[in-house]
């Protein structure tokens, strides 16, 4: 599997705490690892596969990291991409459930310094 790392320093781990060679997690992972690096590029659908993985942790490939799930789920609301939907808003709300309001302030923030960082631009007022 290809290393890869994000402008932002993100680098997942994918495929780190997979046991013993376990096949369905190792795919996993290397499917995390394409999804991470096309959901910084701007892709809706990288976007909403990293933030499912980062609230699953994709059959084991990675450590859960609701915080950052929420993050993305964020970035996949404020880039108001034309496939956004219904989906996406309740994942968000069910991540923000699953939060602390300290958790939900640190996601905002987190999804501010991605949306800069994948969109070269500031994300609205709305979703800070």
């Amino acid at each position: 599997m290809r290393s890869w790392k994000a402008k932002d320093g993100f680098q997942p781990l994918a495929g780190a705490f997979c046991v013993n060679g376990d096949e369905g997690c190792l795919s996993a992972a290397a499917e995390l690892s394409v999804n991470a690096a096309y959901a910084y590029r701007g892709l809706y659908q990288a976007q909403r596969n990293l933030a499912y993985c980062l609230d699953s942790g994709c059959s084991g490939a990675i450590t859960p990291n609701l915080q950052l799930s929420c993050a993305w789920r964020i970035v996949v609301l404020a880039s108001a991409h034309v496939d956004a939907d219904d989906t996406d808003i309740m994942n968000l709300q069910i991540c923000l459930r699953k939060s602390n309001p300290m958790q939900i302030a640190a996601a905002k923030a987190q999804a501010a310094r991605l949306f800069k960082v994948v969109y070269n631009k500031e994300i609205s007022r709305d979703w800070r």
